[in-house]
């Protein structure tokens, strides 16, 4: 394990590979268990490029030819891109966060930044992000931000080259939190060699060292295949098990008024064989008046249970990533109450209820607090517009 970032050294060996204006450098890296798994450069080379990095399918097929001639193909591969592909910039925040915590208020306070100055970010942007220098009071963040079709396009041309491309990130100045590491990863020298400067290497050192991380906000890395293919159903799935829950619990209901029902009338008929029994009676008559309330709600639900039903079967086709639905209150205003896994979980729900003008006024975030590591939220509209 390495202090920094926290990572397993496994696989054992991995390449980065940086874009320059002379080309591509690419660095092979090994973690031999005579040096204890700590990560070392064992070979660095260059390669003819002729494009800038923006296409992705040329760029894959230079590393291609690259990693073929070198016999380094077969090997997992990091990818530091040109900082000009990337939004890149520094933002202090009030705390220190870390992991998707972190990514998530970066980007929150990026798309702040942009309303406040007029300008619109992607809807599927995404960040990479290393810690800088902070004190007592300054937590200070370096991010390169691309849009989610973009990335995956990287990780699409390399798989279709049969090259395994674990991370895509961008190199932040002078290697960022991984500046030790990439230090050492050169040693050891002999005392009468000088060190040779060569354009690129740490980038593709910085992305190599990324490879066998599981998950960090250093770099992004390719989505699982099983996760667009749900994401294509998702609509009808969930669309479909609302249904099924709404026509479950309403005929579980009218069963049990049904059974109710049956119960109250034998101990009516009792009741009369036995005058005596005053009590009983009482009693019986307070549950027929409940039984009354509830028919009497089962078919307001009834009458109502067409838009009722249009609004379970919307909000299950909501993108709820990261967003529990805790309740739901339908009045003169409509009261959604739930719990987000962050900021960006539920600024992504708000924003796709406000667009899709299934509401006839968009909704708004009426309370948010933390508690227990979770967002409480409420949200109120004045309806849906059906």
């Amino acid at each position: 394990m390495f202090g920094v970032d926290g990572f397993s050294l496994r696989p054992r060996e991995a390449v980065g590979i940086s874009m320059t204006a002379e080309g591509l450098r690419l660095v092979r890296l090994a973690a031999p268990e005579e040096r204890n798994g700590a990560w070392t450069v064992t070979a660095s080379s260059g390669a003819a490029c002729s494009c800038d990095g923006a296409d992705t399918a040329a760029l894959a097929a230079a590393a291609c030819v690259a990693l073929r001639s070198l016999g380094w193909a077969h090997l997992p591969l990091g990818l530091a891109l040109p900082v000009e592909l990337t939004m890149t910039a520094e933002r202090e925040l009030p705390a220190a966060l870390t992991g998707a915590e972190l990514q998530a208020a970066l980007l929150w306070a990026m798309r702040a930044e942009a309303d406040r100055e007029g300008r619109t970010l992607p809807a599927d942007l995404r960040l990479c992000c290393a810690p800088m220098e902070t004190d007592a009071n300054t937590h200070r963040y370096w991010t390169a931000a691309m849009t989610e079709s973009r990335v995956q396009a990287y990780f699409s041309a390399f798989s279709v080259r049969g090259l395994r491309l674990r991370r895509l990130t961008i190199c932040p100045p002078d290697g960022g939190t991984l500046a030790p590491l990439i230090a050492a990863a050169l040693d050891p020298r002999m005392p009468w060699e000088e060190p040779e400067e060569r354009t690129g290497e740490c980038a593709a050192i910085y992305a190599g060292l990324l490879v066998p991380v599981p998950s960090s906000p250093l770099s992004w890395h390719a989505e699982h295949r099983i996760f667009p293919q749900l994401r294509r159903h998702a609509p009808e799935l969930t669309a479909g098990a609302a249904t099924l829950i709404f026509a479950a619990a309403v005929s579980v209901d009218a069963a049990g008024l049904m059974a109710e029902r049956t119960a109250t009338e034998t101990v009516q008929e009792e009741l009369r064989l036995h005058d005596a029994d005053v009590r009983r009676m009482e009693d019986y008559a307070m549950r027929r008046a409940a039984v009354a309330e509830r028919e009497r709600v089962l078919a307001e639900v009834q009458a109502e249970s067409l838009p009722l039903r249009a609004l379970l079967v919307h909000l299950g086709t909501l993108p709820l990533k990261g967003i529990h639905l805790t309740a739901l209150r339908v009045g003169q205003m409509l009261e959604i109450e739930g719990e987000a896994e962050s900021y960006e979980a539920l600024a992504t729900m708000t924003e796709h209820i406000a667009a899709d003008g299934f509401f006839r006024a968009p909704p708004v975030l009426a309370e948010a607090s933390r508690e227990d590591g979770h967002i409480r939220f409420v949200l109120r509209t004045d309806g849906v517009g059906l």
